[in-house]
């Protein structure tokens, strides 16, 4: 009796111990991977906006130099 009572505890210890692992994992580890990677699309996608806005502007001022110009 002692002895099933000991090995249920420690069966329920390690599932205990590995849940708590993937938890901590999960929460408080660095960024993973895919994480990662979506990071560096936005940073990527948002120099491709602001480089299509001052292309934007460009055209613009240009458009208003060629009115006035004509």
């Amino acid at each position: 009796m002692n002895i099933s009572l000991d090995l249920l505890s420690l069966i329920l210890g390690v599932i205990l111990g590995i849940n708590l692992y993937l938890l901590y994992e999960r929460f408080f580890r660095p960024a993973s991977e895919k994480e990662r990677l979506l990071r560096e699309q936005i940073k990527d996608l948002k120099r491709r906006i602001d480089q299509k806005d001052k292309l934007i502007k460009k055209a613009v001022k240009t458009v208003v130099d060629e009115h006035k110009s004509s």
